[in-house]
């Protein structure tokens, strides 16, 4: 062979390091350290990883122990979309959480009661029955009259003021008690029979209160009668 060449070859040291000696065999050399070794009984198909030194060894990993990029995960739930804070999710036809549109304070405790007036149309129900009772009652009663009373003078003379519940200056107030059941007959108004209850009384003046909206009856004259 002619022209100038260098020839490398490797070999082992005793420390066990690479080495390369040039073509004169006189057996220097120093460890080549850009190389790394080679691993040793590596699993087939495993992905190689570095070590501190920068040789390589068996990461212990396979490219399919790891996801692609996009992917989902079954065991989670994606999160739902326009949501307002503090209000109840709850889960879908297709199992995605789903804003309720409600509070926690949009509902009532598991024990809980009902005012009357907080249940629609209770009210009425209840004044209904208790209208319906009272005309039960007047048919199977008897009336006694207490005293002629005039609805829409509201004067003094003889006659008795009123207003939307109560009567005043009633010549029989004493004989009109808290609770007693009393109607008011039609006198030159025909047909016309109101039955209610005395809910209250005061003395000075003297007025009698009703359940009777007094200011829904007709002007005329009429009888104020006490069921005994």
């Amino acid at each position: 062979m002619s022209g100038n060449f260098r020839l490398f070859r490797g070999f082992i040291n005793r420390k066990g390091e690479k080495c390369v000696v040039n073509g004169s065999g006189d057996g220097t050399g120093a460890p080549d350290f850009n190389k790394a070794d080679k691993v040793q009984n590596a699993t087939n198909g495993n992905l190689a990883a570095l070590n501190e030194n920068g040789n390589l060894e068996d990461s212990g990993k396979k490219p399919s122990d790891f996801a692609e990029a996009e992917h989902t995960h079954e065991e989670y739930v994606e999160k739902p979309e326009n949501v307002s804070p503090g209000h109840i999710a709850f889960f879908g036809a297709d199992g995605k959480l789903v804003d309720q549109g409600k509070h926690a304070n949009s509902f009532a405790s598991q024990s809980h009661t009902h005012s009357i007036g907080s249940i629609n149309g209770l009210q009425e129900i209840l004044n209904s029955l208790t209208e319906q009772v009272l005309e039960l009652r007047a048919q199977q009663v008897t009336w006694t009259d207490l005293e002629r009373i005039t609805i829409g003078d509201t004067g003094t003379g003889g006659q008795n003021r009123y207003d939307a519940y109560g009567l005043m200056n009633l010549i029989n107030y004493a004989n009109v008690a808290v609770g007693d059941t009393i109607r008011i007959v039609g006198i030159s108004t025909s047909n016309v029979s109101v039955v209610g209850v005395v809910e209250q009384k005061s003395v000075c003046p003297n007025r009698v209160y009703t359940s009777i909206d007094l200011s829904a009856l007709a002007q005329g004259n009429y009888m104020l009668q006490k069921a005994s």
